[in-house]
């Protein structure tokens, strides 16, 4: 499919705005969506191998018109719906992403995609819009595959934990990446914890890393760049020393201690769950 423009996408029950059930290839180049309403993942694939190259996509799941109840009423829905995706892959299927660009949208996550697929993505830009579950969200039942992210930009997306990446906790590994490189992470927001990352899974060092790559004005109440419930569920951040701020990184504490010197001064050990009751004296 090539130089083809879609407008005013929408439907009333579940399905897939493009579907391919098996075999051969799926080729997009210069193709934009915009106005797209949609239950069910935008673009499915059954075994079979994708390229979008200079695809645009612009207004998903948004409403226009704030007034518009009704409207409000079927994006809330579509967001808390866990089928409702930009790429839905299955099988031993290879995507590549190149050239192109994701702007003002509000969605569940961005990826539904099994544990023998592979999802390669240069030069795509995200920007303005909110993730229920992250962009990437990594979480049984569903076993994703690898995925590698280069010379790309996450600029204005939000989420209440990890716009970029949530990790959940997991019952053992399964062998696959994701990689981060030379992307930058800009003015990414969680309102609760993880600005870009949120992870609880003891394996997250092995999962994730992100290697030379930018974090520009990130907000989160705790972790501006990464929560991790442990020191074990933290991602690995090849740069991790240029970027050390107050609150750029957070786990749960272990110890609390009070200086006796000084009720102004106290210190966090920070890397796992406080097991034991916490006492000072306060005048």
């Amino acid at each position: 499919m090539n130089n083809v423009e879609f407008e005013n996408v929408n439907n009333t029950v579940l399905c897939d705005a493009i579907y391919t059930k098996a075999g051969g290839n799926v080729e997009f180049d210069n193709v934009t969506f915009k106005n797209i309403l949609y239950k069910g993942a935008f673009i499915r694939s059954e075994d079979s191998d994708i390229v979008l190259n200079k695809m645009i996509v612009e207004n998903y799941n948004i409403c226009n018109d704030k007034d518009d109840n009704k409207c409000i009423t079927k994006q809330m829905k579509l967001v808390n719906d866990p089928e409702t995706v930009f790429l839905r892959i299955e099988g031993e299927n290879e995507v590549s992403i190149i050239n192109s660009s994701l702007n003002n949208f509000d969605l569940n996550t961005m990826f539904i995609y099994g544990s023998n697929s592979s999802i390669s993505i240069d030069n795509l830009n995200i920007e303005n819009g909110h993730f229920l579950n992250g962009a990437i969200h990594y979480a049984e039942p569903n076993k994703v595959g690898n995925i590698s992210i280069k010379n790309s930009k996450f600029k204005n997306v939000k989420s209440e934990k990890g716009p970029v990446v949530r990790i959940d906790n997991l019952s053992k590994t399964y062998g696959t990446k994701i990689s981060f490189n030379n992307v930058t992470l800009q003015e990414t927001e969680a309102t609760d914890r993880g600005g870009v990352v949120f992870s609880t899974s003891k394996y997250a060092n092995t999962i994730l890393s992100f290697d030379n790559c930018k974090f520009i004005d990130t907000k989160a109440r705790y972790g501006s760049i990464c929560f991790a419930y442990t020191i074990e569920s933290e991602p690995y951040f090849s740069n991790k020393n240029d970027i050390m701020s107050i609150n750029s990184f957070a786990t749960n504490p272990i110890k609390l201690e009070i200086d006796s010197n000084s009720v102004k001064n106290f210190t966090i050990l920070s890397g796992d769950t406080i097991h034991d009751n916490m006492k000072c004296n306060y005048h």
